[in-house]
């Protein structure tokens, strides 16, 4: 997870000159500047322990997120004390080395992200996404939680039910007949349904389709 900051906030490796100018070199630091890199170093060292190491769906190593506010104060106030003592070819060349580093981080985080986002909306989302939306009926059954959040934009139109074992299911399913649902559909994230739900749905004459990167169908249910 380390790695990964280096890659999607590049400008993070700029700690590592200051860690030697400051330690090495014994050029002076603030006080405010000293304790912010200190805290960095010490949540860089400790959140692979503590955190999980897959950022997921979400932004690279999301748990590294705080390093990055704190990163640009310890090298922004460090650039403050010591610019005036560099000569000027080294400003120079440090203004030629941040620059390319923002720019690609602006790349990668910005231009490349949205990009790939897109391309996972259409071919991954949008398909069951569209299958919930035109569905007649109001109620939606997901075997996962990250589920509901990317179909959330029904949520004003849907009821979401998170069922992800068959005695859960066989809880609902008398819960919406009582109700007078007369159908619901049924979203999962592979292939792969929880140990029961297929011989359920076989029950209720369902046979799941692939839409996008999931597994859709509508459950009719006794009136």
């Amino acid at each position: 997870m380390n790695l990964l900051l280096l890659r999607y906030f590049p400008l993070a490796v700029l700690l590592l000159p200051v860690l030697f100018a400051w330690l090495k070199c014994g050029w002076p630091l603030a006080r405010r500047t000293s304790v912010i890199l200190v805290i960095a170093l010490l949540y860089w060292t400790l959140a692979p322990f503590l955190f999980p190491n897959d950022g997921g769906k979400q932004w690279g190593p999301r748990f590294f997120l705080p390093l990055i506010p704190a990163t640009l104060l310890a090298c922004a106030g460090a650039w403050r004390q010591w610019t005036g003592s560099l000569p000027p070819r080294y400003r120079l060349a440090l203004q030629a080395i941040v620059f390319p580093l923002i720019c690609y981080g602006f790349f990668l985080n910005t231009v490349q992200g949205a990009s790939i986002l897109r391309e996972d909306d259409l071919n991954r989302i949008r398909p069951a996404l569209e299958y919930v939306r035109n569905d007649p009926g109001n109620i939606v059954v997901v075997n996962a939680h990250f589920i509901a959040m990317e179909l959330s934009s029904v949520f004003r139109e849907k009821y979401f039910f998170l069922v992800d074992d068959t005695t859960g299911l066989h809880k609902l399913i008398p819960i919406l007949e009582h109700r007078g649902a007369d159908h619901f559909v049924y979203v999962s994230s592979g292939r792969d349904n929880p140990a029961g739900f297929d011989e359920l749905f076989l029950s209720h004459h369902t046979k799941l389709m692939n839409k996008g990167g999931y597994m859709v169908g509508s459950v009719a249910l006794e009136k």
